[in-house]
């Protein structure tokens, strides 16, 4: 089972706000470095993002992240397979069409994997991991 909490900047416009989404899933911890490898592979795919590994903030069992930035326009998509960003295949991006950046940290403690993302203008890795390290803290 899992949970997954979305905490919106409701005072920009729409779709140019940030956002942070929050998930914790239970696996058995021997099946949680597998899912972190499907995790990267799924996550830095595609070819509208430039991916860049971010320090690994050492906390949990295992723990990581990268930050993703949106390639200028004129990049032509092809089938994302992200958890949270679906692309259109085979057109040119407008400069309004291409996804918004994000940094994403992931952390494991025992069977609880965790997920930070925050999407938007704001997104950055430091404020990323901060939130990983406090969410961290919260569980027994």
């Amino acid at each position: 089972g899992g949970y997954v909490a979305v905490f919106e900047n409701s005072s920009s416009a729409a779709g140019s706000g940030s956002m942070i989404v929050q998930t914790i899933t239970g696996y058995p911890a021997a099946n949680i470095p597998g899912i972190i490898s499907i995790i990267k592979q799924q996550e830095t795919s595609g070819t509208v993002m430039e991916y860049t590994a971010i320090p690994s903030p050492g906390i949990g069992d295992a723990s990581g992240g990268f930050t993703a930035t949106a390639r200028s326009s004129g990049v032509a998509a092809t089938t994302g397979n992200s958890l949270f960003t679906s692309v259109t295949p085979a057109r040119t991006l407008a400069p309004e069409e291409l996804p918004q950046d994000f940094a994403e940290v992931y952390f494991s403690k025992g069977d609880t994997l965790e997920v930070i993302r925050m999407t938007g203008p704001d997104a950055d890795a430091a404020t990323a991991t901060a939130l990983a390290r406090t969410a961290y803290s919260k569980i027994p």
